[in-house]
């Protein structure tokens, strides 16, 4: 599966705004502006960032399907990722330079916004 990063940065915000600690989070609760992805982009991204360490979940499992997942919080890391990558119009520009090449990860995404404050900051 291809990972959608418009989907991750909607979750991550969506989780942030949304979402207290220890509260489960499936399909049935997301946030409103989630409605234009899947079921399966959703789950995707939030699976992605628990593997790049910017939140904290646990699965729920029912019949060996995931069903919702307890959002336990987001982490330094996806504070950070968070933070640079709310600004749309760094976020426009993130994308824009990740467009270069045929695909980049979550990490060079973050390292993009870095460089794309970095550079509207004149730093």
């Amino acid at each position: 599966m291809k990972l959608n990063h418009d989907c991750v940065r909607e979750v991550i915000l969506d989780i942030e705004k949304n979402q207290s600690m220890g509260h489960f989070y499936g399909s049935e609760n997301v946030g409103e502006h989630l409605s234009q992805y899947t079921d399966e982009d959703i789950i995707y991204s939030i699976d992605q960032l628990d593997q790049a360490g910017f939140i904290e979940v646990s699965s729920n499992y029912s019949m060996e399907l995931i069903g919702s997942y307890m959002i336990k919080g987001i982490t330094w890391e996806g504070h950070q990722f968070l933070d640079n990558v709310r600004d749309n119009k760094i976020w426009s520009l993130t994308k824009r330079s990740a467009s270069k090449v045929a695909s980049v990860s979550l990490p060079i995404m973050a390292q993009l916004a870095i460089v794309n404050i970095k550079n509207t900051l004149g730093l």
